[in-house]
């Protein structure tokens, strides 16, 4: 992808409106707003709003995004940044591309969330009752061994108790 002016990047938008991509990021923060630490939940916020002027199509640099939360007192650090760039476009947030200077080289990212409607409520099925019964096999009966096992443990600590008082 090709470096250029911002207003070639605005097709690649995939709302239709600004009240959309903003119901499209609320959903996405109630869902996957507790995968992220207190500083990547403000550098995600930061990227949200350089992307709404192109409804969901962020393009700017890292240091850029950085430096602008330095600029409201709630600095992060860029490793930070990145960190929530993963765990966004791992949990599908948004797709990140990278663009080229003309005469080569890396520039900036380009930034586009994805639309995150939510997912069509399912209804629910009854469980269907099967159909041999299904009765639970009682455990066997303790052998004579056994019991008398317990009772000489019963017997032992009687004796102990005793011993005590």
């Amino acid at each position: 992808m090709q470096a250029g002016h911002i207003s070639h990047f605005a097709s690649l938008s995939p709302f239709k409106s600004v009240k959309q991509f903003n119901d499209s990021t609320k959903k996405a923060l109630e869902l996957h707003g507790d995968h992220f630490t207190k500083g990547e939940h403000i550098a995600l916020l930061k990227l949200i709003q350089f992307s709404v002027k192109l409804r969901g199509v962020a393009y700017a640099k890292i240091s850029t995004l950085v430096q602008s939360t330095h600029n409201d007192n709630n600095g992060i650090s860029r490793s930070t940044f990145e960190r929530m760039l993963q765990k966004g476009k791992t949990l599908g947030l948004f797709t990140i591309h990278g663009t080229t200077r003309k005469k080569g080289g890396d520039s900036h990212n380009v930034y586009i969330f994805t639309r995150f409607d939510a997912p069509v409520q399912q209804k629910l099925t009854d469980r269907q009752t099967p159909k041999e019964s299904y009765t639970p096999s009682h455990s066997p009966a303790k052998t004579e061994r056994e019991a008398l096992s317990f009772q000489t443990i019963n017997k032992k600590r009687k004796r102990s108790s005793n011993a005590h008082d």
